[in-house]
């Protein structure tokens, strides 16, 4: 067996690993349950995923509670808002990247 091959099955195996870890929501991350700042405007999607319209907006400075983690995305709740929000109606749930939240 040469080496590409060896890399070659080592590539696929770690792709396959980290799909398998990114494919499940997970309420029992350590992170579930804390509380973070938003540290900008950011889209609240409806799922893990850019490839779909923002339902809503966390304002910049808002304070959120994580509900689960899926890979980077963090399902939150707003919990107070950073200043107030345009649309009346808007989302208090939904999805974020993780990257915009400042751990408390």
């Amino acid at each position: 067996m040469s080496f590409g091959s060896v890399a070659g099955h080592a590539f696929f195996f770690l792709r396959r690993a980290a799909v398998t870890v990114r494919g499940a929501a997970d309420a029992d991350s350590p992170l579930a349950g804390r509380e973070a700042i938003a540290k900008t405007d950011i889209n609240l999607r409806p799922d893990p995923s850019r490839s779909n319209q923002p339902v809503g907006k966390v304002e910049w400075r808002s304070r959120v509670r994580i509900l689960k983690m899926k890979g980077n995305w963090a399902e939150i709740e707003i919990l107070e808002r950073g200043r107030e929000s345009r649309d009346q109606d808007a989302n208090a749930r939904g999805w974020v990247d993780r990257d915009f939240l400042d751990l408390q």
